[in-house]
């Protein structure tokens, strides 16, 4: 089984300082950022497992997710909070005519029928 580590609460994935400096001492190559470490990383995923709740920052609560090995994954997330989701192909997707105008129009609640018609939306 593979082992990754991932953020469970809104926020972002960080690390305490605790379990950051614990990661600097027992890996000499240890990317600068957090960002350059992966998430599958031994280093990580074991300090990740002993520290349990105090691995993460004040806007982490972190986890390790257990998923078969050979799965090609990545890490999807909506406002901070992650989940591992098996990797696939995905293309955007746009309605015809879209414009950034029309969807600020929309998030606020103030589209009228005229404009749909006159922006070719019916």
């Amino acid at each position: 089984m593979q082992k990754i580590a991932i953020n469970r609460c809104f926020g972002s994935f960080g690390l305490s300082g605790k379990a950051a400096e614990m990661l600097r001492s027992r890996w000499s190559d240890c990317p600068k950022y957090l960002d350059d470490l992966s998430r599958d990383n031994d280093h990580l995923v074991s300090i990740v497992e002993e520290l349990g709740d105090e691995a993460g920052d004040l806007l982490s609560e972190l986890l390790i997710v257990e998923i078969p090995d050979g799965v090609d994954w990545q890490i999807e997330s909506y406002d901070g909070i992650e989940w591992v989701a098996e990797a696939h192909r995905t293309w955007p997707t746009r309605r015809k005519k879209c414009t950034g105008l029309r969807s600020s129009k929309a998030v606020l609640g103030i589209v009228e029928a005229s404009a749909d018609k006159e922006m070719g939306y019916e």
